[in-house]
């Protein structure tokens, strides 16, 4: 079996900045920025004739940015299209891939050990391939065809017991597909999911 070897070329960045009262409040602005790539399977089967060049890849599996967006709809488009053709591993792995982010976020305790978190998601496409997304950009800019939507999360987290040993966390997230979902035959139906967690720290 032919495996091409080829060079990378993958831009992964995120800043954080805000302001807050220990204990109270606080409130800060993320973004963030993975490099696209607008042929994938040319790393593979090397058909744009020059050496391959990986340009994609997602930000570490534990860098988790909303509940929906990157672990769900984004996993499963990228999962779809190139999964049947060998290269599911190229894909989304349920962190930032392939966009320009940006996310507010604001947290309130409400009593101490309990805490009530809200943050606003929207993001766009860096790149468009047509095999993943239906048509083709090798710069999006924040385009409207890029556009993979907004995303609005909100949790109640409670923290209990000597150093704060347990942890439940209800949360609940809400997302509208953009064009880089629809274009490509997503449903433009809004996703929602709502999760309990609860866990012991040691």
């Amino acid at each position: 079996e032919k495996c091409n070897e080829g060079k990378a070329s993958i831009h992964n960045v995120m800043a954080r900045g805000g302001v807050g009262s220990p204990g109270k409040w606080q409130t800060y602005v993320e973004g963030g920025w993975a490099s696209g790539d607008s042929d994938t399977l040319s790393f593979i089967e090397g058909t744009d004739g020059s050496e391959p060049k990986l340009t994609t890849r997602g930000f570490n599996t534990n860098v988790k940015v909303g509940l929906l967006m990157y672990q769900v709809a984004l996993r499963a488009l990228t999962w779809n299209a190139l999964a049947p053709l060998g290269a599911g591993e190229l894909g989304a792995n349920g962190s930032v891939y392939n966009s320009v982010y940006f996310l507010p976020v604001g947290r309130l305790t409400i009593v101490p050990g309990l805490e009530l978190h809200g943050q606003v998601l929207f993001a766009w496409a860096s790149r468009l391939d047509p095999v993943i997304y239906g048509n083709k950009s090798n710069g999006c800019k924040l385009a409207s065809e890029c556009f993979y939507g907004w995303e609005v999360d909100l949790a109640l987290r409670a923290r209990m017991g000597a150093k704060d040993i347990v942890w439940i966390d209800l949360e609940g997230g809400v997302m509208q597909p953009g064009n880089a979902f629809t274009n490509a035959g997503f449903n433009d139906a809004l996703l929602w999911t709502t999760q309990l967690r609860a866990a012991m720290i040691f």
